[in-house]
This record gives C-alpha cells, sequence and structure tokens, in this order.
C-alpha cells in the first residue's frame, strides 16, 4: 500500500481534533465556593487542556447596544480589564484590527483568541474557562459556543448559602445568598440536557471516578496528572487571591462551617427554600437535636433584615463608584468590585485583605 495511504487517516483524525477543539471549548461553571477552582486546576493538570481564571469575557462586553460604533468600546473594556491583565498575554495577540469590530461574530473572536493564545502559550491544545459568573450569560454562551461542554460544580446550598456571607464580591445577607443561590440553580436548570453536573462533595471522596466521567464527556483521554494537580501546577498561573490559591494544593474535605455558624432557624429555612435543589442533587436535611418553632424562624429573618438593607446600600454605592472609574484603572477597578461585602474579611482573618496590584497591560 502507498505509504501517503497510510498516513491520510492520521492527518484527516489530527484535523478533525483540531476542528472539535475549536468548536467545543470547556466551561466550568457553578455558584461561589462550589469547587470550579479545584475542578479548574484539576483539568489544567491534563496534558491537553488549559482554562483560563476568569476572563470575564462576557461580564466585560455586556450592557452595551449592539450597534457598530459601540463593539470596540466593549472590546476595549475587556482588553483593559484587570481580568485581562491576570491572564499575562500581549493585547496585540488575541485583538483584530479595528475596522473588523463590526459584529457579535467579531466580538467571539476575541474570546477565541484569547482562550486559544493562553493555551497555545502553555503547549496545550484544549482551551476554555472557568468562571462562576458565566451562569448569567449562559444562553449567550451556548449562542457563541454550540458544542461547548460545560460543567456544573454542585455544592450543598446551605454550604453556598454561608459562603456568601465570607466572600467580599457577595453578599452579608442571608436573605440575599438564598435568592442568589436559588436564581443560579434556575438558570443551569434551564440548559440540563447540555450540562453535566459534579458535586464537589463526590469529587474529594471519588476524585478518580468524577474525572473519568468529566474528561470522558469533554472527549479527552484518561491522564492520572489530573488526580495529582498540585505536582502539575503551572507556576505563577491564574489570579492570586486567597480564596482561589485555597484550591491549589492538595484535595481536602471542605470544614463543614455552615453547621457551626448557621442557626437551626436559617438551616432549615434554607433547606425549604432550596428544596428542589437538594432533591435533585441528593442532600438529605440535617438531623436537628431539636426543631425550630415558628418564633424562631420569625426571628432570624427580622434580625436578617437589616443587614440586607446594608447590603443592598453597599451594592448601591460599589455600583455608583464604578460608573465613575476609569475602566482602564485596573487596580481601582478590582479593588470595587470586590467590595460589595467589605465586612467578609473578618470571617476570613487569614486571608490578606489587601489584594495583588494586577500585572501591567502590555
Amino acid at each position: 500500500m502507498n505509504p501517503e495511504n497510510h498516513q491520510e487517516p492520521e492527518m484527516t483524525k489530527v484535523a478533525a481534533d483540531e476542528d472539535k477543539s475549536a468548536k467545543a471549548p470547556i466551561f466550568i461553571i457553578g455558584g461561589g465556593r462550589s469547587g470550579t477552582t479545584l475542578m479548574r486546576y484539576m483539568l489544567n493538570a491534563h496534558p491537553n487542556i488549559y482554562l483560563l481564571e476568569e476572563a470575564c469575557f462576557y461580564s466585560w462586553t455586556k450592557g452595551l447596544k449592539k450597534n457598530k460604533s459601540k463593539y470596540k468600546k466593549r472590546i476595549d473594556n475587556f482588553l483593559n480589564s484587570f481580568s485581562f491583565a491576570w491572564l499575562r498575554i500581549p493585547r496585540a495577540e488575541v485583538a483584530l484590527p479595528e475596522d473588523q469590530y463590526n459584529s457579535e461574530e467579531a466580538m467571539k473572536q476575541v474570546f477565541i483568541n484569547t482562550m486559544k493564545v493562553k493555551a497555545a502559550s502553555l503547549g496545550k491544545t484544549r482551551y476554555g474557562e472557568k468562571n462562576p459568573m458565566n451562569l448569567m450569560f449562559l444562553d449567550k454562551l451556548f449562542e457563541d459556543f454550540p458544542d461547548a461542554k460545560v460543567i456544573h460544580m454542585v455544592r450543598d446550598p446551605r454550604a453556598q448559602v454561608y459562603s456568601h456571607k465570607t466572600m467580599p464580591f457577595s453578599t452579608p445577607s442571608l436573605l440575599m445568598a438564598c435568592y442568589a443561590v436559588k436564581s443560579s440553580f434556575r438558570q443551569i436548570h434551564e440548559h440540563d440536557e447540555r450540562i453535566l453536573p459534579i458535586r464537589l462533595e463526590d469529587l474529594i471522596k471519588t476524585p478518580e471516578d468524577m474525572m473519568r466521567k468529566v474528561l470522558s464527556f469533554v472527549d479527552e483521554p484518561w491522564s492520572d496528572q489530573v488526580l495529582h494537580h498540585d505536582q502539575f501546577s503551572i507556576p505563577g498561573d491564574g489570579i492570586p487571591f486567597p480564596w482561589l490559591n485555597e484550591a491549589g494544593g492538595t484535595r481536602k474535605t471542605k470544614k463543614l462551617k455552615w453547621k457551626e455558624q448557621l442557626s437551626p432557624a436559617w438551616i432549615r429555612l434554607i433547606e425549604k427554600w432550596q428544596k428542589k435543589t437538594m432533591v435533585r442533587y441528593g442532600y438529605a436535611p440535617l438531623e436537628l437535636p431539636q426543631e425550630p418553632g415558628a418564633l424562631a424562624f420569625t426571628g432570624a429573618i427580622l434580625k436578617d433584615i437589616p443587614v440586607l438593607f446594608k447590603s443592598i446600600f453597599q451594592v448601591f454605592v460599589v455600583v455608583t463608584k464604578l460608573g465613575f472609574t476609569d475602566k482602564n484603572d485596573t487596580k481601582r477597578m478590582q479593588q470595587l468590585i470586590h467590595s460589595f461585602n467589605p465586612w467578609a474579611w473578618d470571617t476570613q482573618p487569614e486571608w490578606n485583605a489587601e489584594l495583588p496590584t494586577p500585572p501591567e497591560l502590555v
């Protein structure tokens, strides 16, 4: 047989793999503190895969009218953001000529270029992004990438609600946190058939089983490296925020602080308001020594109402400041976005409240 004929199938396979990679980026989504960063570290340990750390493309480019005069401004918001700065790649390598910013398709190409350039710089062929914020843009994400492989990290809703109180970009109000968690799951359920759910608790308990399931879903071969992400991490990669750094080490069971910090009344309220999610993902109600009564429920809600209004006022203040801040001031923008819940730092005394300065944009 002609040797050239032997090579044709392999060449076709390579081309097909490249085409598959271009059409099917991998996205990790999930509520805050649900294990999205851990999943990113594990997948990035794979020889073929690199996923961006919260590039937030849709967050920076949404909200402006879809007309030709605005496309460049929307892209500039992204390319001049602290989110892009932390990627540490030259803007010129992902941007298009200015006269080409005339369509949504052109904007999408900048996002593709960003994922592709960063992955290629690390010798990876499969690309994508980990970003909890993409929960808000699933319709747009699937419009842009119909074949996207989306992994949804799931965590006990009670733990997620409590974790909002401990995160500077979230809220100290349990009422607002309950709404945020319920809303995020509702958006997920609209795309259920296209998304792979992975429970954080299962990932920690049976990591190989879960990662085999994930790699099969994203059409990549098995690699033991995904079980040793702490040994195959990329130096200087990602954003060195304290809550992200925690996931870079060895997998460990999360301390169930919500059991200690939430009152029995709040535990039952969260279980009631998140009932569909808990049933869907197999989370059982917590056994309590004594069931709270009506007065306990009323007291829990009334106690949170001033916190809710304090949080709403803080959101108003931060959003107002954001409106008057130069979008190119990466350090100030980063600081503001992480000050929706400034009281969170008190719950995390081991964290450094002074966030690292974003790298210079090049």
